[in-house]
């Protein structure tokens, strides 16, 4: 069992310092307090003078600054002291402002214009000549002094001559400033300003004295001031505003009397308080143990055996900490191990929900759906999968970190922009690129309430993160269990993200209703330009180009146009095999690798098709280099020039072309199927088929003449040779004209009208 070590320190603490300090302030608090005291008093005493003259101040200060700006921007008094006196009116209305400046101004008793033009005198209530003033003596000696003008008084003063009592004011003379020479008068009344001294100073503590320049009293409290004056003692200050002088003294004493006879009362009461902290200090300390004895006796009776011996017995708080050094270091295994497994217990259950893998036996996943608000709340679910758009870019200009903040910059936007629109959601990633989200669709808008969150999400990553994505919206559910139908959908949605392109919100339910391209149509352009590739025609490039315009054209998933784009590549290769090793080593070792990497990783219709174009370019810019270089290309082109020229003549062969460029037939033949990958009959067959095609798309003319145009004695011939070889052409012409199978069955051609060529000559047959 721990000995009280902690208790006896507690006590040893507490007890001398309190005991130290107690007598130390009882000491020193009597020694210092009579002279703090009396600075204390004669300083507050000198701020109560200052505060007292600077409010004094302040106050005559504002009625005089009142009255300059009255007289300088009221336009009435103005025109009283520039007029001649016979205009009452001005008059009345000097009047009438002077009653303002009196109402502005509580402090102001009275106030009169005096214009010495005319000896007129303007009070607030009256209008009198300076003989019928009561204060005409005043005014004359004002208007005969030399001395600049400044609160005056005490005086007395009365507004008429008769029945006027008799006031004590201090008065202000000012001149008007006007080129008419007369006087302002302001009066304040002496009661006045003791009233606004009695609202800042208690008479019955302090007596206040106030003088003006030449020493004649304004306001004494009592007798007992002038006593005070004769003795020296108070504060004194005087205004350099008005030259007044205010002097401010304490009645009596008696404050300090009282602390001064009470000391040994207070020294007794000091004592009896150091007594009581002794105890007070004793029975807290008591009280405070317990619960460290309660603390150490659940320790002994749990950890003791898995803490250090060294720490038992010795200093309680270190026994304490050690034992909750040992809790916390259990606490965060328990913690580690708890996050770790809902870290991943959390994307398994949801790869569960959007597989289908489960029972309600096993409710897991059902449990985490109403923790996310997506089960009680709600009774119908739609799926989201959110890809990254240019995943290999990405992969490529982010370190994984950089990546794994992206991840979770973008899971955040979703769950934010959901919770924004009060919908719940729970979002996990499935792949690398995509994150699944499951959201509730609300009841009122089942149909638009995801998309729209969607769109919201997919604008907010394109205006702050580097990186656009696409998202794919499965279609509504009613049930847990149909979950997975819903990421199904949604999946399929951004398959033709291919064909569309990125940055964008795809609806499964949309999509649905949209037409889908047709894989075989483009088949017979296929063939076409890889066999134009092959034979180094610039026609490949405009084959290409409608084969891709086409492809924008119309709705393909990724699968379809991914297969279209490797059967291209099949075509290629296979045209590319006929052709001499050189030819044969551009495709292989660099061109048919570059296609294949670009199929993997572009992800866009736009992207691929415009990467295949400058592959192959590039691969056509080198096989015209080799052909340059070579010969035999130059021979060949010669005999398919001649060819072009003589492909009408009947008679033209192999041994007639062989004479007439000295070579052999064998050795011409051979040349043929080298550089063109195809035999010398082929390569005539097809000139000639193409430019019968010619003839039939424009021309009207008979099937025999154009079987004798192309080089075809026998119709007959012509048209089973045109059957063979036009089946497998990118375009088939039209009937042009019914005198094209003249002496055919016409009511056949009409029925074929609208057929291809192939079905009108294979009737004929």
């Amino acid at each position: 069992m721990q000995t009280k070590n902690w208790f006896n320190r507690l006590l040893i603490s507490y007890l001398p310092a309190f005991l130290i300090i107690s007598a130390s302030l009882l000491t020193t608090m009597f020694l210092v307090i009579g002279e703090i005291s009396k600075k204390a008093t004669l300083h507050s005493n000198d701020v109560l003078t200052l505060n007292l003259m600077q409010q004094l101040d302040a106050s005559l200060n504002e009625i005089e600054t009142a009255m300059m700006q009255e007289i300088t921007k009221n336009q009435a008094l103005a025109d009283f002291y520039s007029r001649t006196a016979d205009d009452d009116y001005i008059g009345y209305r000097a009047a009438v402002a002077l009653k303002s400046v009196l109402f502005d101004n509580p402090l102001v008793d009275s106030a009169y214009l005096y214009r010495s033009a005319d000896d007129t005198v303007v009070t607030p209530y009256r209008i009198a000549s300076l003989q019928q003033f009561g204060d005409g003596d005043f005014i004359r000696k004002s208007m005969g002094s030399l001395d600049r003008f400044e609160w005056e008084g005490p005086r007395s003063y009365r507004d008429c001559l008769e029945f006027c009592a008799e006031q004590e004011v201090v008065t202000l003379v000012r001149a008007p400033n006007f080129i008419a020479p007369g006087l302002i008068v302001v009066n304040v009344r002496t009661s006045a300003l003791r009233s606004l001294i009695e609202q800042s100073v208690a008479l019955d503590v302090n007596q206040v004295r106030l003088t003006n320049a030449d020493g004649q009293p304004l306001l004494a409290s009592s007798a007992a001031a002038a006593e005070s004056t004769a003795s020296g003692s108070g504060s004194k200050l005087t205004s350099d505003y008005t030259g007044w002088t205010l002097r401010t003294f304490l009645i009596s004493d008696k404050l300090f009397s009282f602390v001064s006879n009470l000391f040994y009362v207070w020294v007794s009461i000091a004592v009896a308080i150091v007594f009581l902290g002794v105890v007070w200090v004793i029975v807290a300390s008591r009280r405070h143990y317990k619960p460290v004895k309660t603390i150490l006796k659940e320790i002994d009776q749990t950890l003791s055996s898995k803490l250090d011996a060294a720490t038992i017995g010795k200093d309680e708080f270190r026994y304490i900490s050690s034992a909750l050094q040992k809790l916390s270091v259990t606490s965060h295994q328990l913690q580690d191990e708890n996050n770790q497994h809902v870290l991943h217990r959390r994307p398994y259950l949801f790869q569960e929900l959007l597989n289908g893998n489960f029972s309600y036996r096993h409710n897991d996943p059902l449990a985490e759906l109403k923790r996310s608000g997506l089960h009680e709340a709600h009774g119908m679910f739609r799926v989201a999968v959110i890809e990254i758009d240019d995943y290999p870019s990405f992969e490529a200009d982010f370190p994984a970190k950089d990546r794994e903040q992206f991840r979770f910059m973008l899971k955040t936007i979703v769950e934010e922009v959901a919770a924004s629109a009060q919908l719940p959601v729970w979002s996990e990633w499935i792949a690398p690129n995509l994150l699944g989200a499951i959201h509730a669709c609300p009841v009122d808008q089942p149909d638009t309430g995801t998309l729209q969150v969607s769109e919201r999400v997919r604008q907010s990553v394109e205006l702050n993160l580097e990186y656009t994505v696409t998202i794919g919206c499965g279609t509504c559910v009613s049930a847990a269990e149909e979950i997975a139908a819903s990421f199904e959908s949604a999946l399929r949605s951004l398959a033709y993200k291919t064909s569309l392109g990125g940055n964008r919100v795809m609806d499964a339910d949309d999509l649905a209703n949209q037409p889908k391209g047709e894989l075989f149509r483009q088949l017979n352009h296929i063939h076409a330009i890889a066999q134009q590739f092959r034979l180094g025609h610039a026609e490949w490039i405009s084959l290409y180009r409608e084969f891709y315009g086409k492809l924008q054209g119309q709705l393909f998933s990724k699968e379809d146009l991914i297969n279209l784009f490797q059967y291209l590549i099949y075509h290629l290769q296979k045209e590319m095999a006929e052709l001499p090793k050189p030819f044969q080593d551009i495709w292989s070792q660099d061109t048919a690798p570059r296609l294949e990497e670009a199929l993997e990783r572009v992800n866009t219709l736009k992207g691929i098709g415009l990467s295949f174009e400058s592959i192959l370019e590039e691969a056509a810019a080198s096989m015209d280099g080799l052909r340059q270089n070579d010969t035999r290309f130059h021979v060949i082109q010669k005999v398919k020039r001649y060819i072009e020229e003589s492909y009408a003549d009947p008679d033209l062969s192999l041994s007639r072309i062989g004479e007439l460029f000295e070579l052999s037939p064998s050795h011409l033949s051979r040349m043929f199927k080298e550089e063109l990958g195809m035999n010398f009959i082929d390569y005539v067959t097809q000139v000639r088929i193409a430019h019968a095609v010619r003839l039939l798309e424009h021309t009207t003319d008979l099937i025999q003449d154009i079987a004798v145009q192309v080089g075809y004695a026998n119709s007959l011939t012509f048209i089973r040779v045109f059957k063979k070889n036009n089946r497998h052409h990118a375009g088939q012409p039209q009937i042009k004209n019914e005198r094209q199978l003249d002496g055919w069955n016409r009511d056949a051609a009409i029925r074929k009208r609208a057929g291809y060529l192939d079905d009108r000559l294979l009737f004929f047959l």
